[in-house]
């Protein structure tokens, strides 16, 4: 019908239609149903609420701000919610990397060198990169104890050595004593 000379207004655009066979028809018919208009569109729901903030970081300097700071101090320490065979195992592994690296490879390092290393770790003078990297690691190992133990107080060197040495003696003994509700 396209190539005819006839005027293209007066072409009847229905018996185009019927010369289309069935299949043919019912499938032009449900395609445009199959695929709705952009504005037909649904709007898929969301799965999850918008995380929201509820204890937003107040004014800086306020009273409000260093309370504030004082509850999400371990924010930023995920390490200290680690187990207590995980914390033991990394304190003492991190540890004879360190001794091979920095000091002597050659010597057989064991829980014994730990305990003398962790007890005589310098809490201000820092003398070489050994000294430096034991220290981060000894107080990442006293935020455990801080945050896992109903300690009064900051543990020190020597309190952080017994403890070694008592987990060491019975990996099983309570090292610290555990808040209730919680396991370590």
């Amino acid at each position: 019908d396209l190539l005819s000379d006839s005027d293209f207004t007066t072409v009847n655009p229905a018996p185009e239609q019927q010369s289309e066979s069935p299949a043919e028809s019912s499938a032009s018919v449900t395609k445009p149903d199959s695929e709705p208009a952009p504005e037909e569109q649904p709007i898929p729901e969301l799965d999850t609420e918008l995380e929201v903030d509820r204890d937003p970081e107040p004014k800086e300097g306020t009273q409000a701000h260093w309370a504030w700071h004082e509850r999400h101090r371990w924010d930023r320490k995920p390490w200290v919610k680690n187990s207590k065979d995980q914390v033991f195992n990394d304190l003492y592994n991190t540890g004879k990397e360190l001794w091979a690296k920095y000091q002597d490879a050659s010597d057989d390092y064991d829980w014994e060198i730990l305990v003398f290393e962790v007890e005589e770790c310098p809490t201000t003078r820092i003398e070489d990169k050994y000294q430096y990297y034991l220290r981060e690691v000894v107080d990442r190992f006293k935020d455990w104890i801080e945050y896992n133990g109903n300690l009064p107080k900051t543990p020190s060197r020597k309190e952080l050595a017994d403890l070694i040495r008592a987990y060491k003696e019975n990996r099983n003994a309570e090292i610290i004593s555990t808040p209730l509700g919680m396991k370590l």
